[in-house]
C-alpha cells in the first residue's frame, strides 16, 4: 500500500481536566507548546509497542491491561 506523506493530519482528543493540568504543566515547564507535549508522548508509546519495522508487538495481557486503560466518555 502506497501512503503519500502530505498536510499534517488533525485529529480532536478529550482529556480529562487532571490528565489536561498535568500535560500543560509539562508544556509549560519545558518552554513548548502543548501539541508538541502530545506528540511527544505518543511517538513514544508507539515506539515502545512496535518493534523496528514497524509492526505492533503486544505482549499476552498487554492488550487487556491497555483496554482497561481507555475511557469512550
Amino acid at each position: 500500500m502506497n501512503v503519500k506523506m502530505g498536510k499534517d493530519k488533525r485529529v480532536m482528543v478529550r482529556f480529562d481536566e487532571s490528565t489536561f493540568m498535568a500535560l500543560n504543566e509539562v508544556a509549560i515547564k519545558m518552554k513548548t507548546n502543548l501539541s508538541v507535549v502530545i506528540r511527544a508522548f505518543c511517538k513514544k508509546q508507539i515506539s515502545e509497542i512496535t518493534d523496528i519495522n514497524g509492526n505492533i508487538i503486544l505482549h499476552e495481557g498487554t492488550e487487556s491491561k491497555q483496554q482497561c486503560a481507555v475511557d469512550d466518555s
